[in-house]
């Protein structure tokens, strides 16, 4: 769980097989992906131990007692190593209060002194690293080619040879250049390309997110030339320098022009008309200047003045006042004296080469007396006051504040400032963990500075489709009724999965049930159904439907990292925020039954209450979120992308590869792993006789018949959809389980079957796994009229049935036969049908059912054990 702001971050580790679990995403995941391709680390393991210590104050000699989580234990051939990750600026503070603990070297990289002595005596060394110590373009580098560096297929040989040709002949191409004509490489060749170090690039200074500029090169010799001679863009604030060659100086040398872009010591660099820069040494511009081959077109004024430091206004008196100059002096408005004093500026700022008109801008704001009118003594007070009585939770007003400045001045002995100057003291003092400090963690959230971006190069929403995708649960605000009785079941649930880098919607799942495991794994299907893959991280908050252990083992197990959004955090989550706003704003709040008026509820009549006016099925309503989802709001052009989210997506994937290689099967084996296990350990003993126990059940199958298998713990899961079969791995195959009390009744859902167990329970008394108990079970529920609430439950799992089941996403393997008795005693009346003709003009997804590989075989009813004779 994130907690504190911190971003947790499982990764799914292929060099360790299992999940490391990371607590900061800034510092400890980045470092987590290098010792993951890092070749020399044989193995690593995120906080390891704890640490109890007693370091020695140099300062007072006394003993000091430490307790050190290290953030890794890194395994390499010549040891091991603990090391210990922190910001640069955390380090510093913890050296400033604990100069013991911590020290610097000259060349910036931090050590643990008497830490590291501790640990060296029995073999272990301790390593201190900063967030400054981070190759953050190669870690980035490293994520995007992440699905390229294990197990899969290197670059076609034919594919390389026409690389090496096309880089032979223009030396160095862009990514970009050698997508388009006449080239039109495959993104996913060129990064098949690249993982396997078969062509020269840069991994630690260029971005494969940034297509126009990073380069593939004809050797690492032509590589490392080009890079040292040239660097792209140029650097913010150059213009402040001011030494003997100036900033903002411009020469020619050979017929190009250069302008001075930065002086550092006797380096310079300078920008060429391309945007290129290049670096050349103070020696050199010299003596090329002595003889001749540099000249300067112009006279080199510095152009180190600060423009935005200038008002409109400023410019604008400037310029009335230099037209005032060149106009005749007896038909000025001002006086011959102000516009001497005028002249004498100019001139003086002509002979210091500044800029003439810029010496004609008024200084009125510099007016004045600029002396402190409070003594040191009265600040010092004044924020002992501030620091003392306002900075607490108690969050006085500014009259109370000042009241207990005024009181304690007078003891004091000195003259209190006023009621504006401590108000203007404190709003020039405050700082957002003062607003923590006084109304809390969310008030304080709430007036950050938003934050667009992860670190300075790595966007918040990533660099190419299915990096991030993010899932989330809402309750949609519209009624819905039976599509068998017309009666209102209540309002649904929407589990959305959407790509962050296009914003476009990849999965969805609508049900009546509350959000759980089984939400976010039938929100998983869809997505394989739809596009056979899944994303390289998913992005989720803190709800407990997501934080399984289950979870985790199948994302490590599809090499998928899972990533825990920040506690009180929502604009970690805006993406999918925003998608339901727009959801709820743009089709459901225009349909029949929506719940706007409900906001309001003392406004709200009896014949306009939404479950009145209902008209929406859950099959009618998911057919039309699909085509809003995926025929609307698909094609529209998005404000933040200046495209439509299917553009951004298809562009995204010819940009940066198909990965063919992360392609799965939407079949019988996927639908079971998408199942839930059973408990948290997910196994089960078999046994010869009996088969295997899940919830007071036994479940059989022909296979368990075996002394092989007789006493095994085994992998077993259940079908949500379907609570007469679990699904048993005995000998690396997934096999069908049927529980014999079960079996014959037809689908009954996890919750139908939990609410008739509870329903049995509450009138006969806990159900045992004796022979009677369980006949009895089997008969309860085969005449068992559900009433009232209940009904209305087996009414909403009966819709969420014959849709799952219609679209192939439900029960691993549905029961054709009827059921032999009815769980709803009303008479069925036909329900009232929505005009649904302007929402389905469009084609509807296409139904996949699962395929089954040729090797597999299901079980049927015929295979089943003879009940009379178990």
């Amino acid at each position: 769980m994130a907690q504190g702001g911190s971003v947790v971050t499982v990764l799914a580790s292929q060099k360790m097989g299992r999940e490391v679990r990371t607590g900061n995403n800034h510092i400890e995941f980045a470092a987590a992906v290098t010792r993951e391709h890092a070749d020399d680390v044989l193995e690593y393991y995120a906080r390891p131990c704890e640490l109890r210590l007693e370091l020695i104050d140099d300062s007072t000699g006394e003993v000091r007692k430490l307790l050190q989580v290290p953030e890794f234990l890194v395994i390499r051939e010549d040891g091991f190593t603990l090391e210990e990750w922190k910001s640069e600026a955390k380090l510093a503070r913890l050296a400033e209060k604990y100069p013991y603990r911590y020290s610097k070297s000259s060349v910036g990289e931090w050590f643990a002194p008497q830490i590291e002595k501790q640990l060296a005596d029995i073999g272990i060394r301790y390593r201190v690293f900063s967030d400054e110590s981070i190759p953050r373009r190669r870690v980035s580098n490293l994520l995007y080619l992440a699905d390229y560096l294990h197990l899969a297929e290197p670059c076609p040989d034919d594919v390389l040879a026409r690389l090496h040709e096309a880089l032979q002949e223009r030396g160095a191409l862009t990514f970009m250049e050698l997508l388009a004509a006449p080239y039109e490489f495959d993104a996913d060749s060129l990064n098949q390309a690249i993982a396997g170090n078969r062509v020269a690039t840069d991994l630690d200074r260029q971005s494969l997110a940034e297509k126009r500029s990073f380069r593939l090169y004809r050797d690492e010799a032509l590589r490392d030339f080009m890079l040292a001679d040239t660097r792209s863009g140029s650097l913010p604030g150059i213009d402040r320098f001011a030494l003997n060659i100036a900033d903002g100086a411009k020469f020619v040398f050979e017929g190009n022009e250069l302008t001075i872009a930065m002086v550092a010591g006797e380096s310079i660099v300078c920008n060429r008309q391309d945007g290129t820069t290049i670096t050349l040494t103070r020696t050199w511009l010299e003596n090329a200047h002595d003889k001749g081959q540099v000249t300067c077109p112009q006279p080199n004024h510095q152009s180190g003045q600060d423009l935005s430091r200038y008002s409109s206004e400023d410019f604008e008196a400037a310029l009335r006042r230099q037209a005032l100059l060149e106009t005749d002096a007896d038909r000025a408005i001002v006086s011959g004296r102000t516009l001497r004093r005028w002249k004498a500026r100019q001139e003086i700022a002509l002979a210091n080469g500044d800029n003439d008109v810029l010496a004609l801008v008024p200084h009125t704001g510099s007016r004045g007396n600029r002396t402190p009118r409070l003594s040191t003594r009265q600040v010092e007070l004044m924020d002992n006051v501030i620091d003392e009585q306002w900075l607490n939770s108690k969050a006085i007003n500014y009259k109370t504040c000042h009241r207990m400045m005024q009181v304690a001045f007078s003891e004091a002995g000195e003259i209190p400032p006023s009621y504006p100057t401590l108000i203007a003291r404190i709003k020039a003092r405050e700082t957002n963990e003062d607003l923590r400090t006084r109304h809390g963690k969310r008030i304080a959230y709430q007036a950050s500075t938003f934050i667009d971006v992860l670190h300075h190069d790595t966007p918040a929403h990533g660099s190419r489709p299915f990096q991030y995708v993010h899932i989330d649960h809402t309750q949609l605000d519209i009624e819905v009724i039976s599509s068998r009785t017309g009666k209102p079941l209540g309002r649904p649930w929407l589990s959305l999965a959407v790509d962050a880098w296009s914003r476009r919607v990849v999965a969805f799942y609508l049900t009546f049930d509350a959000p759980s495991y089984t939400s976010v794994m039938m929100t998983i299907r869809d997505m394989v159904r739809r596009f056979n893959r899944l994303p390289e991280f998913i992005v989720v908050d803190n709800g407990r439907d997501f934080m399984s252990v289950a979870f985790e083992s199948f994302l490590r197990a599809m090499g998928t990292h899972l990533r825990f959004r920040p506690a009180g955090q929502p604009r970690h989550g805006a993406v999918l925020e925003r998608m339901f706003g727009r959801l709820n704003t743009e089709y459901i709040h225009n349909l029949a039954g929506n719940t706007k008026a409900t906001k309001n509820v003392r406004t709200v009549t009896g014949s306009h209450l939404p479950q009145k006016l209902a008209e929406w099925t859950i099959g009618a309503l998911y057919h039309g979120i699909q085509h809003w989802a995926w025929e609307f709001y698909d094609e529209n052009i998005h404000p933040a992308l200046q495209e439509s989210p299917r553009e951004a997506f298809v562009r995204g994937m010819r940009e940066n590869g198909k990965r063919h290689q992360t392609h799965l099967q939407f079949n019988r084996d996927f639908l079971i792993a998408t199942c839930p296990p059973v408990d948290r350990t997910g196994t089960r003993q078999i046994h010869r006789q009996r088969g295997v126990k899940v919830d007071q059940r036994f479940y059989w199958n022909e296979a368990f018949n075996s002394a092989v298998v007789h006493g095994e713990s085994v992998p077993v899961r259940y079908d949500p959809w379907d609570a007469s079969s679990v699904y048993v791995r005995v000998k690396d195959t997934w096999v069908r389980a049927v529980c014999r009390n079960l079996h014959g009744l037809g689908l009954l859902t996890e919750v139908e079957k939990r609410a008739l167990t509870e329903e049995y329970n509450r009138r006969h008394g806990s159900v045992s796994d004796n022979e009677r108990d369980t006949k009895r079970l089997r008969e309860f529920i085969q005449v068992f009229t559900p009433e009232g609430a209940l009904a209305t439950e087996f009414d909403r799992q009966a819709e969420n049935r014959l849709l799952y089941n219609d679209l192939g996403v439900a029960s691993v393997e549905p029961v054709v036969a009827p059921r032999p008795f009815s769980l709803v005693a009303e008479a069925p009346r036909a329900a009232k049908r929505p005009d649904r003709t302007a929402v389905l003009t469009q084609p509807e997804q296409p139904i996949r059912q699962p395929s089954t590989p040729s090797h597999e075989t299901i079980d049927s009813d015929d295979n089943l054990i003879d009940f009379e004779d178990f």
